[in-house]
């Protein structure tokens, strides 16, 4: 069923996410861009991000996030368990790896060289396969895609 295979995925993810830092995942700060099911929407419910976000903070890691639309929805659910980012260079910020949750068209636009500046570590998991691995390898990023 279509939510067995979110839950996968979202443990594809956490799976990757533990895959580049190496290690547990306390206090580590990590950036999701996207909080809706899809793009154009402010609807969270069966939202991946979420199932990610939850097993995120079970695990100790620090999550701050950013969405166009769906954060106040988002915050219904989550509360103040997550720090709401303002802007994506806001979310990036210090963060040790990056998670893209929802393929928001503004999140393809990112460029690999602002990213790295404003990111600890660069390590970016493409849960929609949204970027252009090359342009984001060539940069220095650990990149890895979902289902690529």
């Amino acid at each position: 069923t279509y939510i067995n295979i979110n839950k996968k995925q979202s443990q594809r993810v956490i799976m990757k996410v533990k895959q580049l830092l190496g290690r547990d995942l306390k206090d580590n700060q990590i950036a999701i861009f996207g909080l809706a099911f899809k793009a154009g929407t402010d609807d969270v419910r069966e939202s991946p991000a979420i199932d990610v976000i939850k097993q995120l903070l079970k695990l100790g890691a620090k999550v701050i996030a950013f969405d166009p639309e769906a954060q106040f929805n988002a915050k219904k659910i989550l509360g103040d368990r997550i720090t709401y980012a303002r802007t994506m260079n806001d979310a990036l910020r210090n963060s040790e790896a990056l998670i893209i949750a929802t393929e928001w068209p503004q999140f393809a636009r990112v460029s690999p060289q602002r990213v790295k500046y404003l990111m600890k570590l660069p390590n970016i998991i493409d849960g929609r396969n949204l970027l252009d691995p090359a342009r984001f390898k060539q940069a220095g990023f650990n990149y890895l895609g979902i289902g690529r």
